[in-house]
């Protein structure tokens, strides 16, 4: 669930317009989700972003924050690779001195099928057997 902070219409030169959402996650294990990237802003440039009030983005132009890349796998008609994308922001010290971790691949769930005994079907019949007399080459 996302709950909507803030909408506008913004206008373009073109003619064009658009309805622009700010939300963040609401509800679930990923709630403040973006809260939490604007506080790695923060805590990285030492300053007070308020997204609560009209939220200038030009205000992040210049600032560094540290970046979690992670891999993710994907299956779409057909065609199946790996792509690596951005995981997560974290404060810029947190990068320069280690303490972060990398995350885990994020792997596609595949279908596991159960291992069948395998049954000799061989037919050795046409084959001589040979009693070992000591005259073997090898």
């Amino acid at each position: 669930m996302i709950q909507i902070l803030d909408v506008c219409e913004e206008h373009y030169s073109s003619g064009g317009s658009a309805i622009v959402q700010r939300y963040d996650i609401a509800e679930g294990e990923c709630k403040g989700f973006f809260k939490g990237q604007i506080r790695a802003f923060e805590e990285s440039a030492h300053v007070n972003i308020n997204c609560a009030e009209d939220c200038d983005p030009h205000i992040l132009k210049g600032l560094l924050v540290g970046e979690l890349f992670g891999n993710k796998e994907y299956d779409h008609n057909g065609y199946s690779g790996s792509f690596t994308n951005l995981y997560h922001l974290v404060p810029v010290e947190k990068i320069r001195n280690g303490n972060f971790e990398i995350p885990k691949d994020r792997l596609l769930k595949r279908q596991t099928i159960p291992a069948q005994p395998q049954q000799n079907s061989a037919d050795f019949s046409e084959f001589e057997e040979i009693i070992s007399d000591g005259d073997v080459p090898f």
